[in-house]
C-alpha cells in the first residue's frame, strides 16, 4: 500500500528506508505483539539507518499512517535529532486506541478499560510503554506536519489530530492539514482512486463470497492495476515534499 508513497520521494531526490513491521509480511515474529512493538521497530530502523555508510550523517525524517502515525510522532522522544516527521491518520498514545477497541467489543466505557491497558503496556513494553505523541513534541524541535480525515472511523480524528492543533495551532514547527471525507485508508488517495476502492469494495463484498472466490482470486480477476499503482494524491505529496525540503535547510 505504501510502495506508490516510498517511489514518490525516491523520484524526488531523497532516500527512502522502508521495512516489515514485527509479524508482517517478510519479518520474524507470530504477531505484532502490540502496538507499541511498531515504536521499538522504529527506534531500531533509526539507529541502523545512522550506521550505514550511504545514509550516515544525513538528516533523517519520517513519513507514517495510522499505526505509523503513531510510531513517528512518538519516535522524537528517542530521536530528537529526526527533522521533521509527516504523521497521517496517527494517534497520540497506543493505550487510547487498544482502549477504544476493547471498548467496542465489549460495548463498555473506554474508561474502563485504559487504566488496565496502560499498565500492561508499561509493565510488557518498559519505556516503550509509557509514550505519546504529545511528548514527543515537547521533547523535540521537528517539524511536523499532521494529516486526518474528519469521517475517519478507524481512529478518530479526537485520538490525534485535535489534541495536537488545540496546543500547536499557530506554532510555526506545525502544519495541519485536515479533510472531511477522506476516511481512513484513503486520505492520501487521489479522488480518483478513493471512488475505484469503494466500488472495488462494494463490489468485492457483494460479488465474491457469492462466487465463491477468495480474495486473492478476485482481486487477480478484477483489480485495476494502473489504478490502483497511481493511487496517491500528488497535490497533497508535493505538500509533502515541500515540507520535507524545509525541513533540511
Amino acid at each position: 500500500d505504501y510502495m506508490e508513497c516510498a517511489d514518490y520521494f525516491v523520484k524526488n531526490g531523497y532516500y527512502v528506508f522502508a521495512y516489515d513491521g514485527t509479524g508482517n509480511d517478510e519479518s520474524e515474529g507470530e504477531s505484532v505483539v502490540g502496538l507499541p512493538q511498531g515504536l521499538i521497530d522504529l527506534d531500531y530502523a533509526i539507529k541502523y539507518v545512522e550506521t550505514q555508510r550511504e545514509t550516515e550523517g544525513l538528516p533523517i525524517l519520517l513519513f507514517g499512517h495510522s499505526w505509523g502515525g503513531y510510531c513517528v510522532a512518538n519516535a522524537l522522544i528517542f530521536h530528537p535529532e529526526v527533522k521533521g516527521i509527516v504523521s497521517l491518520s496517527g494517534f497520540n498514545k497506543s493505550a487510547d486506541i487498544a482502549s477504544a477497541l476493547i471498548s467496542g467489543a465489549l460495548k463498555l466505557p473506554e474508561k474502563l478499560f485504559y487504566p488496565y491497558v496502560r499498565l500492561f503496556e508499561r509493565i510488557k513494553f518498559g519505556k516503550y510503554g509509557a509514550t505519546s505523541a504529545m511528548k514527543g513534541f515537547g521533547k523535540s524541535t521537528a517539524d511536523a506536519m499532521i494529516i486526518h480525515s474528519k469521517d475517519d472511523a478507524v481512529v478518530g480524528i479526537g485520538y490525534g489530530y485535535d489534541k495536537y492543533y488545540e496546543k500547536y495551532n499557530g506554532d510555526p514547527r506545525f502544519t495541519f492539514i485536515e479533510y472531511a471525507d477522506r476516511g481512513h485508508n484513503e486520505v492520501f488517495y487521489c479522488e480518483k482512486a478513493r471512488e475505484y476502492a469503494h466500488a472495488l469494495y462494494a463490489d468485492m463484498a457483494k460479488n465474491a463470497k457469492s462466487n465463491g472466490e477468495t480474495l486473492e482470486e478476485y482481486l487477480s480477476e478484477n483489480l485495476d492495476r494502473e489504478i490502483w499503482t497511481h493511487r496517491i494524491d500528488k497535490e497533497l505529496f508535493g505538500k509533502i515534499l515541500a515540507f520535507y525540503d524545509k525541513c533540511v535547510k
